[in-house]
């Protein structure tokens, strides 16, 4: 689960790329229910996982199921990024880590990079991506951008504030209250 890519010197990192999922690849949740016997929780994008920057990293993407099977096994590759924040560049911010969780009896845990595991029949099993690293000084970023981030839900308006010295009233850029913020 790669999550995020790193923002770069000219534009903002990729969210969601390269989620080496295989059969489950872009499958929309109803025909992945139909076909296996799991229940898909949650497929989105992890809100604040970006690594600020002037050019942001990609966000995190997380992965939900519930497992409906008495005797599965499930087998997962390409965990990164579970010990090691994606590094920032130039004064950018590390992306968030990636993680996996099981919740088995109303009790989460961590699974970490387990390869294989054997969940209990309702297992809920969350896969976290980690973001990927932000490109030079977070309070660099256009203010324009940072709105957009905070109006599709990608970025919140705390974090647009204390990380990217962005102020956001009545769902514009406060450019008084940023400038003093920036300052």
């Amino acid at each position: 689960v790669q999550g995020g890519t790193g923002g770069g010197p000219l534009d903002d990192g990729v969210t969601g790329i390269d989620y080496p999922t295989g059969y489950l690849r872009n499958v929309p949740a109803e025909i992945l229910e139909s076909e296996m016997p799991v229940i898909v929780h949650r497929f989105a994008i992890i809100p604040d996982s970006e690594g600020a920057g002037r050019f942001r990293g990609g966000f995190g993407v997380e992965y939900a199921i519930e497992l409906e099977h008495s005797n599965a096994s499930i087998v997962m590759r390409g965990k990164e990024r579970y010990r090691f924040e994606p590094w920032g560049v130039g004064g950018g911010c590390a992306g968030s880590l990636g993680r996996t969780d099981v919740i088995e009896g109303g009790e989460v845990r961590s699974i970490g990079k387990t390869s294989v595991y054997r969940p209990l029949r309702g297992s809920v099993l969350c896969i976290r991506g980690a973001g990927g690293g932000g490109f030079g000084s977070p309070s660099d970023r256009d203010p324009a951008r940072v709105l957009r981030d905070v109006q599709d839900g990608l970025v919140s308006r705390e974090r647009a504030r204390s990380v990217y010295a962005v102020a956001i009233a009545d769902n514009e850029v406060d450019m008084d209250e940023t400038l003093r913020l920036r300052r």
